[in-house]
């Protein structure tokens, strides 16, 4: 009985140094070399590329070029939105 727990222990052993070693083989694929052109077969193998334009200047400069700059009085408005929505009703009625 004795021996059969040694060679059991002793199989343990060498299947764990095993594993050990072969997890520290040479794989080209996990491995830069920064000569080596790469070139990339999907989107993992890419990763991701974000870019931000972050531009940092006083907001009085641009705050008066960003007001609306329209003349727009009720009859005008009125004026313009006539003839469309009676094209509508026209569309809708008959």
């Amino acid at each position: 009985m004795h021996t059969l727990n040694t060679k059991l222990i002793n199989l343990f052993v060498i299947v764990i140094a095993f594993i050990l070693l072969s997890s520290c083989a040479y794989y080209e694929k996990y491995i830069y070399i920064p000569y080596k052109k790469s070139v990339a077969v999907n989107q993992p193998e890419v990763g991701a590329v974000h870019i931000a334009v972050l531009s940092v200047s006083p907001w009085d400069k641009y705050s008066e070029k960003l007001q609306p700059e329209f003349e727009m009085t009720p009859d005008k408005a009125l004026a313009e939105v006539l003839p469309t929505t009676k094209l509508i009703d026209e569309k809708m009625l008959s």
